[in-house]
């Protein structure tokens, strides 16, 4: 959620401010790690997703499920991690 990644110093900003990204400061340790070259969709048990890091358009897509909770899905793999290697998404 949102509440968690600003808690993890991943996310700053709010009401006032627009919301953004930090760079450098935020917690490595929050992150999972996984095999990039095997994962291609990752669960999100949310109805409502926003993708934050920076990932070429177009090497990814949100589905929704028949239950209605959402599926992050890279259709794209080597584009997808060309510009980071973490990836950040806001689930409500």
């Amino acid at each position: 959620t949102v509440n968690e990644l600003k808690e993890q110093k991943i996310l700053s900003g709010g009401f006032l401010r627009s919301t953004r990204v930090l760079q450098d400061t935020f917690n490595k340790d929050y992150f999972l790690q996984i095999d990039i070259r095997e994962v291609a969709e990752i669960p999100l048990y949310a109805s409502n997703g926003k993708l934050w890091s920076n990932h070429p358009e177009g090497t990814y897509e949100f589905i929704k499920g028949e239950d209605g909770n959402l599926t992050f899905r890279i259709t794209d793999t080597q584009r997808f991690w060309s510009l980071t290697k973490y990836l950040i998404i806001e689930v409500s």
